[in-house]
């Protein structure tokens, strides 16, 4: 071949086979690297370590799984090491998503860690089992990653950050005392945390809790104005009925039958804690208050509400009171004369009283006053309504209001189809008579239910024992 066509040829094999040498060993390494993509460690012969990159070494890897094999033979506690170049989604997600594929602890006891390094992206992060939220928390895994990993990192020696890491955590699973001090530790931490962080950073998961902050905190808002609202409407209908002179007895029935407003204190009482659950709900999901903020929000202000509504409630009761009783003291105009008219006592007015009509006051069902003129003897008779009134039923032989239950019995049952019916038996006490009437009974409704199971696929090819994580651990940059 002639020295002149050599190197043109040459140059022409090295374009075709750079291509197929760049695919094999370059971006496959580089990444950005998924959780369906990333080797199982105990699946690929490599121990508990998944080491794409060339980060560590053989000796660091070789280090790191003595470790890891000793803590789980010692104390059944399952660890992973992944140490990536680059990931396709931000480290939380792909962590949750990794550790929800290989099922990192033992099953039923949910004891695994995951520690997930990308190199490149300059983030680590431990994630922890459900088991393992207790002796590592997120604030505790903070401090232990800030002061052990991030300095070692940041110097590119990644295996000794590791392994003194990991060696750590050892002492802290074996060691109650180091347990103690590093959840001492993890509390300083929070409320530093607690105490510096900013309005931008409490909203930064906003995007992420929108829908279910939106679903429990707007709710729960919503219910608190409206037990607000609640509570200023009877508030003003009690100070606008105080001074109020009542010109017609008919008024002062409908005040003491329905109270000084439309509802009452009632709604405001139930409201306020209701919504407030609903609010602290929304907040603890959005992440926007710390965990005091949040009882003070959930607690203190539905508390403050609850008290002002029943501090109202019995004010507005005895403002009712008050206005019924000063117009039962109030003297009356003779129909007949047009004299004033005395009111009896209660002694003296149950001459002028039916039989049937002191029963009811000696019940409780019913009180009378009797308005006599000194002038013609005309005498009124007004009734109110007693502190047992709804105790007690109308007779209809005498029309008292002293008839009680003194027996229930089903005559029908009822069923999915159809209603059922009941016999209420009554006796008065002003006249003796009994009687009986008919209560329906309403037909019985099907509670829709539905059963299922959430447990794993049978068909895992997960070489760790079976655990779970419900996202707790925390993550760090360097």
């Amino acid at each position: 071949m002639p020295r002149t066509h050599f190197f043109p040829l040459l140059f022409c094999l090295f374009l075709i086979l750079f291509p197929l040498t760049a695919e094999i060993s370059g971006p496959g390494e580089a990444g950005p690297w998924s959780a369906a993509d990333i080797p199982n460690p105990t699946e690929a012969g490599t121990g508990y370590v998944t080491s794409i990159g060339g980060y560590l070494t053989d000796g660091e890897t070789a280090g790191i799984n003595d470790l890891v094999l000793g803590i789980e033979r010692d104390t059944s506690v399952e660890i992973a090491v992944v140490v990536v170049p680059s990931l396709a989604n931000d480290i939380f997600t792909e962590a949750q998503a990794l550790f929800d594929r290989w099922e990192i602890g033992k099953a039923g006891v949910d004891n695994g860690l995951l520690i997930l390094a990308a190199i490149e992206d300059r983030n680590i992060r431990t994630h922890t089992g459900y088991g393992m939220e207790g002796l590592f928390t997120d604030a505790g895994i903070s401090v232990l990653q800030e002061s052990i990993i991030v300095p070692a990192f940041r110097e590119g020696r990644y295996g000794d950050g590791l392994i003194a890491y990991v060696t750590e955590i050892d002492r802290i699973i074996r060691d109650p005392t180091a347990a103690a001090e590093l959840r001492a530790a993890g509390n300083l931490l929070d409320q530093d945390r607690a105490r510096t962080r900013t309005l931008r950073e409490r909203f930064s998961n906003f995007g992420e809790n929108a829908l279910p902050f939106f679903m429990f905190g707007g709710a729960g808002f919503l219910i608190l104005i409206g037990a607000v609202v609640s509570f200023v409407k009877e508030l003003r209908a009690v100070l606008k009925n105080r001074r109020k002179k009542f010109a017609t007895y008919s008024s002062i029935q409908t005040l003491e039958r329905k109270g000084l407003g439309k509802q009452g204190f009632f709604l405001p009482v139930f409201f306020f804690p209701f919504g407030a659950v609903f609010f602290s709900i929304g907040l603890a999901i959005g992440g926007f208050l710390e965990a005091r903020e949040i009882v003070f929000a959930g607690i203190i202000f539905p508390v403050a509400g609850l008290v002002l509504s029943l501090i109202g409630m019995r004010w507005s009761s005895i403002v009712r009171n008050g206005i019924i009783r000063r117009w039962r003291e109030s003297p009356r105009t003779c129909p007949e004369c047009g004299g004033e008219m005395t009111r009896l006592s209660e002694t003296d007015d149950d001459a002028y009283l039916k039989q049937t009509q002191v029963r009811e006051e000696e019940l409780k069902s019913v009180d009378y006053d009797v308005h006599i003129c000194s002038a013609c003897g005309t005498t009124i008779t007004e009734q109110f309504r007693g502190r047992k009134y709804a105790v007690y039923s109308t007779c209809p032989t005498c029309n008292a209001l002293a008839s009680r239950q003194t027996k229930r019995e089903v005559v029908r049952k009822p069923t999915y189809s159809s209603s059922g019916e009941a016999l209420v038996h009554f006796e008065c006490l002003a006249c003796s008579a009994v009687f009986t009437k008919s209560s329906s009974i309403p037909r019985l409704t099907r509670s829709s239910s539905s059963s299922g199971s959430s447990g794993r696929s049978s068909g895992s090819s997960s070489s760790f024992g079976g655990g779970s994580s419900g996202g707790g651990g925390s993550t760090s940059s360097w």
